[in-house]
């Protein structure tokens, strides 16, 4: 028997029983260690990751986050996470395991998907803290996850004219079978173009979110793919992805002439009606900037691009307005091209220094 100060600060006497004296003290001990660090009905010390992982998908399951966003921590953190963690209890992780579990996830994963399967664990490891099954958050002294940053296209407004040219120039072309194509992503690169709208954004929106005589659009839906199902999702990447955006009179021209030819509720369906996937589309693109200056660009590249050009012209928070973002410093660092020029300032007190 001992008198114990307990986790809600009152002492109280706590007793165990043994066989021997021994036995007894170490069940007491036990005792007081467990009392020490109450653990939920849920979790415990001795719960294996298995354990937290499906007490913490519930969780997620649960929450209001998007089902693009449930999809994928569900995906790594069966994939990635779980397989070589599963029998472990959770009195047994360390940092140092945790890390040789990412840096042996990036050989076969690839640093992007390992970088979010880091987010889902410092999460997962949260979750546990807070239900009293770990001490400190593992997750987050595992070693951050870098991306090796690639170089960037500078396109100017000629570079996005002769895009659309070449891609204009695919649409009009027969396809393998000599038929007229169907899907016009010279159309997909005007709304791009016109809005600096998200690739599924435009994919997902329908006709009832387009306001023709206002010359306006609602993004407020995404396109996500889910167990390999696509599907629209009545809910955008992010609350401040939600916005109306004007429409230049060119994108409404455009818009209006598939308004007439429309045969589904999708402004961009695919050749059967349904919502076009992205991956299809990339490869549209892709197909009809090989072997050009610009087989390199993407549709991404392309959204930055516009929002580099919108930058400049009405300024870096118009151009987060623009494209969704919450922050201003998403924009510039992500979307913006940072040109460093040196203040104008220099030339002059320069060229009177050393000039000869």
């Amino acid at each position: 028997m001992a008198y114990f100060r307990d986790w809600d600060g009152v002492t109280r006497p706590i007793q165990r029983v043994g066989k021997t004296g021994a036995e007894a003290e170490r069940r007491l001990i036990k005792a007081m260690k467990e009392r020490a660090t109450p653990s939920s009905d849920v979790l415990s010390r001795d719960s294996t990751f298995t354990a937290l992982a499906t007490a913490w998908l519930i969780t997620v399951d649960e929450s209001d986050r998007a089902d693009s966003t449930k999809a994928r921590y569900r995906d790594l953190t069966e994939r990635v996470l779980t397989p070589p963690l599963k029998e472990v209890r959770l009195r047994e992780l360390s940092v140092p395991l945790l890390d040789r579990v990412l840096q042996k996830a990036r050989s076969k994963v690839g640093p992007s998907t390992v970088k979010t399967a880091r987010t889902v664990l410092v999460q997962m490891c949260a979750y546990a803290l807070r239900k009293g099954a770990l001490d400190s958050n593992l997750g987050e002294g595992t070693e951050t996850v870098q991306i090796k940053k690639k170089a960037e296209t500078a396109l100017t407004v000629d570079d996005v004219k002769a895009i659309r040219a070449l891609l204009v120039a695919r649409d009009e072309s027969p396809d393998k079978q000599g038929r007229r194509r169907y899907t016009r992503i010279s159309d997909v690169a005007d709304f791009y173009a016109g809005t600096g709208a998200r690739t599924n954004e435009v994919l997902a929106l329908g006709w009832d979110w387009v306001d023709l005589d206002a010359k306006t659009a609602f993004l407020e839906r995404t396109l996500v793919e889910i167990n390999g199902k696509v599907k629209i999702q009545d809910k955008p990447k992010s609350d401040d992805s939600r916005r109306k955006v004007a429409l230049p009179q060119y994108v409404v021209d455009m818009l209006m002439r598939r308004r007439i030819q429309a045969t589904t509720g999708l402004v961009f369906p695919s050749s059967r009606g349904t919502p076009q996937q992205d991956g299809n589309l990339m490869r549209m693109w892709s197909a009809a900037l090989a072997k050009t200056p610009y087989e390199d660009v993407t549709p991404t590249t392309f959204r930055k691009a516009v929002a580099t050009l919108l930058a400049a012209e009405v300024g870096a928070e118009a151009a987060a307005s623009q494209l969704g973002h919450h922050d201003v410093s998403v924009t510039k660092k992500h979307y913006i091209r940072r040109e460093n020029l040196g203040p104008s300032e220099a030339r002059e007190v320069l060229g009177a220094l050393f000039a000869p």
